[in-house]
């Protein structure tokens, strides 16, 4: 992994419109270097890709539509701060 510099630092924050105390760019360059090792981590990991992980989806392998027990209309609306006719009441948004 490449070390970060401050003058690297630097020109980030510059790029970013950032002034940045000494304190605050040490940080920054920790902070870097961090996320840099974790991504040589990623990068270095073994993995095998699955057929299941390329985003195909067999036909067969979803579940069945089910048709369930919903709520009634009256838990519905039993927190709602206003109701009219098994209706929300809503303030006028639109004229």
């Amino acid at each position: 992994m490449a070390k970060i510099t401050n003058i690297q630092v630097e020109h980030l924050a510059e790029l970013s419109s950032l002034e940045l105390t000494s304190a605050e760019n040490n940080k920054m360059k920790a902070d870097l270097e961090q996320i840099l090792e974790f991504v040589d981590k990623i990068e270095s990991a073994n993995i095998n890709i699955s057929e299941n992980l390329t985003g195909k989806i067999k036909l067969n392998d979803l579940r069945e539509d089910e048709a369930k027990e919903g709520i009634s209309q009256e838990k519905a609306l039993q927190n709602a701060p206003k109701s009219e006719n098994g209706c929300y009441v809503v303030s006028k948004v639109v004229d």
